[in-house]
């Protein structure tokens, strides 16, 4: 198992070490087509089950679609891990990911490949252990440029991939995976194409999230400055391409020169040596013009000078040289060491080299100078920048920004091994409006819950928008305004309006019909004058909310010749008894009445006049309403005599029926 992780190498180079020297240096690349600058500004690298991750902004001239460099882990021992890598967007959202299993043993790079068309495919689908996606296809972690035998198969040529939809756009196979890419030319300078949707402009690069306070405290997040990102991991990201100015250096992250030229001098003394750019190696060339102690030198490329005769004339050391003749041939002895050269008679480093990068050295007539340089250099501070030689040392520049933008890191620097970005479990803020108690997990913010966009009004349809938040738009359902004397309430702007007043009339007279706003409808019962419905009560009142009758209606009319009665529809009811019926001293007649109750004479008889039409004075009400004793006839004409008990009586109006029995009909 990995046992420990650290910075090596400003912002992009981890160290796993388990205290061995044979690790492996794991150069991590990243291949993709989704465009840099405009969909992903980060690109973010950890170690699955290591408390470890480092961010590397990027540059919208990065060449992701030929594979990019963004890291180095130095590794201890014959160990595996996973590498997780993200495109993160510029409110670090993730873009895509990527697992690949790593056998460190086995390989010096490992490429991540992130593409287009994996963007709605969920893996894993039928083979479980498939759970990354790579060219559209679910794959294995071990799947990569790297191994292709773990992958399904790819493409062998770009007539294998499906083309883009944007005209600015073409499919290129690279290593086996189809990938979408801008068809050179194809848009406007400052445009970029995105295969999707077409030319879009680039985004101005001082927007880009890359910009943080390079003097702010450990773990702070926050403040703008430039970032910086370093020039160079090691040595060979600093090659001009030239041989002859002598190897460039990689001082904390920045190209500094060669220490010295290449020197070029192989000890002899007749060869004319030079450094040749093509050959990228010293050339020796002997030159006999070179030798003139006697006539007839020649130049031997190994040995110098040669004459017809050995002579210790002839034969003569140089520099740093012993000389002998071996019969014709002088023998000379370079007494420099290989890595050392000839210098004002002294045998010194190659170039002079003091071992000092403040300094810069050459060989001149009288031995070696070393002359003050005012190079980059390292003070052998991993946490400062910039450093500067000056009067034969190294000064230390400003202190390096290890703010990694990302609110989820303690930020801080280790003068030994670089920046250290340990992950934290600080608040944070996931970019999405709708969720609250957003935390900081494995190096990335979480959104903790769900916003509660209830706002409790009935009136609102609530919702909840991720870049602005809450969203509580006015509807017009139903409701109650909390008065219970309106009906058909209703929502309008925002707000319960009641649609009408409760009709509280219950119909009842009983009661007293009124509204009471929290409860409703009140019908209170009352003591009112009222009517039962029976004809044959009187003083009815209410009571109980009822109507009650208050006794019984008297229908006594004091008369004997009728039967008294009550009929609950229409009241008292008079019925005539039979005539003849006794009555005192009377008897009823027809008409329900005592016969004889008075008489009277008119001077020609006595009269007695019809039942209850008596008067005091002995007289008829109405004077001729009184009966006689006869018969009667019917004149001519068609009049008719009121027929008395023994005769006619007065004539009567005329008819309007017929006479019968000597009476009229409707007598």
């Amino acid at each position: 198992m990995v046992k420990w992780w650290s910075a090596l190498s400003v912002l992009l180079l981890l160290s796993v070490s388990c205290g061995s020297d044979d690790g492996v240096l794991l150069r991590v690349d990243v291949l993709t087509d989704y465009v840099p600058g405009l969909e992903f500004e980060t690109v973010e690298i950890s170690v699955e089950d290591a408390d470890f991750s480092f961010r590397r902004p990027i540059e919208p001239t990065d060449e992701f679609l030929r594979g990019q460099r963004v890291g180095e882990l130095q590794t201890a021992g014959e160990e595996s891990i996973i590498l997780v890598g993200r495109l993160l967007d510029r409110s670090g959202g993730t873009v895509a990911r990527r697992r690949v299993s790593v056998a460190l043993r086995e390989r010096s790079t490992q490429t991540l490949v992130f593409t287009r068309s994996c963007a709605e495919v969920t893996c894993p689908a039928a083979d479980p252990s498939a759970t990354e996606c790579q060219g559209g296809a679910c794959v294995s972690p071990d799947c990569s440029p790297e191994n292709p035998d773990a992958c399904t198969e790819g493409c062998a040529s770009a007539s294998d991939c499906e083309a883009p939809s944007a005209a600015c756009a073409e499919a290129r196979c690279v290593d086996g995976v189809c990938l979408d890419a801008e068809t050179e030319g194809s848009c406007a300078a400052g445009e970029v194409c995105q295969p999707a949707t077409g030319c879009v402009v680039v985004p101005d690069g001082s927007d880009m999230g890359m910009v943080m306070d390079a003097g702010m405290d450990a773990g702070s997040d926050m403040g703008p400055t430039d970032l910086g990102m370093p020039d160079c991991l090691v040595d060979a990201d600093c090659d001009d391409g030239a041989y002859c100015n002598g190897p460039e250096r990689c001082l904390e992250g920045v190209c500094a020169p060669a220490e010295s030229a290449v020197t070029c001098d192989d000890g002899v003394d007749c060869t004319v040596d030079v450094c040749d750019e093509d050959t990228d190696s010293c050339a020796a060339t002997p030159d006999d013009g070179m030798c003139t102690a006697e006539a007839g030198g020649t130049c031997d490329a190994a040995m110098g000078c040669q004459y017809p005769v050995c002579t210790p004339m002839n034969c003569t050391a140089g520099p740093c040289q012993t000389a002998s003749c071996d019969g014709d041939l002088c023998v000379r002895t370079n007494l420099c060491g290989g890595a050392e050269i000839c210098c004002g008679g002294s045998c010194v480093p190659a170039g002079c080299d003091d071992g000092n990068p403040c300094t810069d050295d050459s060989c001149g007539a009288g031995g070696c100078v070393n002359a003050n340089n005012s190079d980059p250099c390292s003070d052998g501070n991993a946490c400062t920048v910039g450093d500067q030689c000056s009067g034969g040392s190294c000064g230390a520049g400003a202190a390096r920004n290890c703010n990694d933008a990302n609110p989820c890191t303690n930020d801080s620097c280790n003068p030994s091994s670089g920046c250290v970005n340990a992950n934290n479990t600080a608040t944070c803020n996931d970019g999405n409006a709708c969720t609250i108690n957003d935390r900081c997990s494995g190096g990335s913010c979480e959104g903790g819950g769900a916003l509660n966009c209830n706002d409790a009004n009935p009136c609102t349809n609530d919702s909840c928008n991720p870049s602005s938040g809450c969203v509580n738009a006015n509807n017009t359902a139903t409701c109650n305004d909390g008065n219970a004397c309106t009906i058909n309430d209703r929502c309008s702007g925002g707000s319960c309006g009641g649609g009408g007043a409760l009709n509280c009339n219950d119909s009842n007279p009983c009661t007293n019909d009124s509204c009471n706003t929290s409860t409703g409808c009140v019908n209170t019962n009352n003591t009112a004058t009222c009517n039962d419905g029976n004809a044959c009560t009187i003083n009815d009142r209410c009571s109980g909310g009822s109507c009650s009758g208050g006794g019984a209606l008297n229908c006594n009319d004091g008369n004997a010749c009728t039967n008294d009665s009550c009929n609950t529809s229409t009241g008292c009811v008079y019925t005539n008894v039979a005539v003849g019926t006794s009555c005192g001293s009377d008897s009823c007649d027809p008409w329900g009445a005592c016969m004889g109750s008075c008489a009277f004479n008119d001077g020609m008889r006595t009269r007695t006049c019809r039942p209850r039409e008596c008067n005091g004075s002995g007289t008829c009400v109405n004077g001729s309403n009184y009966l006689d004793s006869g018969s009667c006839t019917i004149p001519e004409g068609g009049s008719c005599y009121i027929c008395g008990v023994g005769g006619c009586g007065a004539m009567a109006s005329i008819c309007d029926g017929t006479c019968s029995g000597g009476c009229c009909d409707e007598f």
